[in-house]
């Protein structure tokens, strides 16, 4: 339909390929983070992963795949959603340990109020 350069198309491709793949990945560690983590109260947990796989594994080694070692667009591409990767394997494993159920109901008080009347 387009007139674009074989060069072009192949990139195309590599990079839905690279889409293809990742979107597992955002979708079950979007669920877990944002719904059922959070749900269950755990959200110092959820700030940890998401600052520590965005900017300690993420950005860098994009970065370093971009511009140190020259590499093709699908890995940079799957690179720079490996926070994603990393993010649903940690977090499948928090779901499992059951460590991320907390209780987030207040403590009743038993007060007897007597009424007048």
């Amino acid at each position: 339909m387009y007139n674009i350069s074989p060069e072009t198309r192949e990139i195309a491709y590599e990079l839905m390929n690279a889409l293809s793949f990742t979107v597992i990945f955002q979708t079950v560690s979007t669920v877990m983070t944002k719904g059922v983590l959070r749900g269950g109260g755990d959200t110092k947990f959820l700030m940890i992963a998401d600052i520590l796989f965005l900017w300690v594994a993420s950005v860098p080694l994009g970065i370093l795949c971009a511009y140190v070692f020259e590499m093709s667009p699908f890995v940079i591409y799957i690179t720079l959603r490996i926070d994603h990767i990393l993010k649903t394997i940690w977090c499948i494993q928090r779901l499992n340990s059951k460590k991320w159920i907390k209780s987030i109901e207040k403590k009743s008080v038993n007060i007897s109020l007597e009424i007048e009347g």
